[in-house]
């Protein structure tokens, strides 16, 4: 018989809770009867005889092989064999932290990685008390994809999400996003100023606090102001190429900075016409 093709990781085919493995060969004029040979304890045989099989391999089934001859009234072929073996699912990558809704009565983040990892079937998201996992959109896919949205309580929560990769063999190590600390909503303070908006402006102008600085891994970043208006923050290097993007929300404390190379660069805020600029060094 022809090359076999089908799955050669079993872990989303064991047991009763897995899907149907389906192994094909090429139909061939000169083979009446396709004799096929799985692993012992495999269920749900179908298509002996055939050229096409579909079974599930059985509960514990680590490495093994599939092979098929062809007969005719002449006699039988040897045997094409295919090894199979069980693959544990691949180390998640990094997760990408984005805002969602800045509102602060429905703020939101978005979490995701940049693709499935190896092996995987579907990513485990968790988040902490104060957060909920929003139901899948057309741009998001939700809870046991690559990207979630999650909406976070009006009051202080320190804002994350853990992932987790599965396939039907094993879990990989659990990925922690970075911590966004979030304050309350309401009432928006600076210190133990409230800060409240006169005929449309604020009362106090953009703060933008950065820390520390130097630094030798990553620094914090915080604006404070009474606005609800978006807060755009660039990051560039010496030379004046952009190398970074992010929108905050006022108040909230996000860690920056920590996959930058040793350097100086110059951290733009920019709130509506308003732009702060500061020079950061990181060693």
């Amino acid at each position: 018989p022809s090359i076999i093709s089908g799955p050669t990781n079993a872990c989303a085919y064991i047991g009763t809770t897995g899907a149907l493995a389906t192994y094909t060969v090429s139909q061939s004029s000169v083979i009446n009867t396709f004799n096929w040979t799985i692993p012992n304890g495999s269920t749900d045989l179908t298509g002996q005889g055939t050229n096409t099989i579909s079974f599930r391999f059985p509960v514990g089934f680590t490495s093994g092989t599939v092979s098929v001859t062809g007969t005719n009234g002449c006699g039988t072929s040897t045997a094409r064999t295919l090894s199979i073996s069980r693959l544990g699912v691949g180390a998640i990558g990094l997760i990408d932290v984005t805002p969602g809704s800045t509102s602060c009565a429905t703020r939101s983040y978005i979490y995701s990685v940049a693709s499935l990892p190896l092996q995987a079937t579907s990513i485990q998201w968790t988040v902490p008390a104060g957060g909920t996992i929003l139901p899948a959109t057309s741009n998001i896919g939700g809870q046991g994809t690559t990207a979630i949205e999650v909406s976070w309580v009006n009051t202080v929560v320190n804002a994350y999400a853990t992932a987790q990769a599965v396939n039907n063999c094993s879990v990989s190590s659990i990925r922690t996003s970075t911590v966004v600390k979030l304050p309350p909503c309401t009432p928006l303070t600076s210190g133990n100023n409230p800060i409240t908006k006169i005929g449309g402006t604020t009362s106090s102008p953009m703060e933008v606090k950065i820390f520390p600085n130097p630094t030798t891994s990553d620094f914090k970043l915080q604006v404070i102001t009474a606005d609800d208006e978006a807060i755009k923050v660039t990051i560039s290097d010496a030379s004046g190429r952009l190398v970074k993007t992010v929108n905050v929300n006022p108040f909230e404390s996000v860690n920056l900075g920590a996959e930058l190379k040793a350097g100086v660069y110059m951290v733009a805020v920019r709130k509506g016409n308003e732009v702060k600029t500061t020079r950061v060094v990181k060693y």
